[in-house]
């Protein structure tokens, strides 16, 4: 009797067990479902209004001369999006000839200090002109800040990559591979557009450390991984933001960035094999707890509709850790 009780108990807790197991199992996989759709919605509502503004302003056919003499009606609209588009750091415009004009919200204290900025001041415009550099402060209201400060700027735009690129197609908007940014020295990428009517090119920053915050927006408990990367497994945002800063290299002025299909990062390193199996959602057995995962491919969209090269397409993935 004592015998058949204990089996008929280890049966039913057995069945209680599976059971409950299923249920969290599916809960788990609508839980990773939403995080997914919203991972998605909140990167492309960082990239998508970064592509569709430099197209926008490169078809204004602006000239360095307009920007000078209307500085008080562009500078109003240029800092305006900078604050309320998330992820801009800087909006700028080369010209063919050298010329350059570029908007940078001072959002930080460590940007300030980097520029070396005058108190009261909220945004910063550098300007080349005809080889001439200059640096210009403005406070809340927009009003210039007198400086005296020597500063040395020199930049020539079309030595940059995203003028390059985006010289190279002037048809669409075009995304740069990750480079360190000339003022700041953070690694981000550029969303340019090249108007050849006008021999100018618009460009767009937005730091790599600002898509990674957007993923940690997302995080389903502390446990959960998320991570974007390209299609050469080139890891360009984690949900913790310093993680890419720890393991990124540098080679001159090139940005390597960290390759999960040739480095060990763990359970994130497998990510490759399931990318290159075009699985969309996979099971990862562990040692400890099992980890179930979602890949979603997000296109870098042209004016045209039709998807930007593959070159500028990238994978993102996220994960919560589920234990069973």
């Amino acid at each position: 009797m004592i015998i058949m009780l204990f089996s008929s108990g280890l049966v039913i807790g057995t069945i209680n067990y599976l059971h409950i197991s299923d249920m969290v199992a599916q809960n788990q996989a609508r839980a990773l479902d939403q995080v997914g759709r919203a991972t998605v919605a909140e990167l492309e509502s960082v990239i998508f209004p970064a592509q569709h503004f430099v197209s926008s302003l490169a078809a204004m056919n602006l000239t360095i001369k307009q920007l000078q003499q209307d500085q008080q009606s562009w500078l109003p609209m240029l800092y305006a999006t900078l604050r309320q588009q998330r992820g801009l750091s800087a909006i700028y415009m080369g010209y063919q000839n050298g010329d350059f004009y570029l908007v940078r919200a001072l959002d930080s204290a460590e940007k300030k200090a980097l520029v070396q900025a005058p108190e009261g001041a909220v945004l910063l415009v550098s300007q080349v002109i005809n080889g001439l550099s200059q640096q210009l402060f403005f406070d809340q209201q927009l009003q210039p800040i007198i400086d005296d400060t020597q500063r040395d700027y020199r930049l020539d735009p079309r030595q940059r990559p995203w003028f390059k690129l985006a010289m190279q197609q002037p048809t669409m908007v075009v995304a740069t591979a990750p480079y360190v940014f000339y003022t700041t020295k953070q690694v981000g990428v550029t969303f340019a557009r090249a108007n050849t009517q006008a021999n100018m090119v618009v460009g767009a920053d937005i730091t790599l450390a600002s898509v990674s915050s957007s993923l940690h927006k997302n995080l389903i408990s502390p446990s959960s991984l998320l991570v974007l990367f390209n299609k050469d497994f080139s890891v360009l945002a984690h949900q913790r933001p310093d993680w890419i800063a720890e393991h990124i290299k540098f080679d001159n002025e090139q940005v390597i960035l960290p390759r999960l299909d040739s480095q060990d990062f763990g359970v994130i390193s497998r990510l490759a094999e399931y990318s290159q199996n075009h699985q969309v959602n996979f099971t990862i057995e562990g040692e400890h707890e099992d980890w179930i995962g979602q890949l979603v491919e997000i296109k870098l969209n042209t004016d045209s509709g039709k998807p930007h090269p593959s070159k500028g397409c990238t994978w993102v993935w996220f994960h919560p850790r589920m234990k069973y």
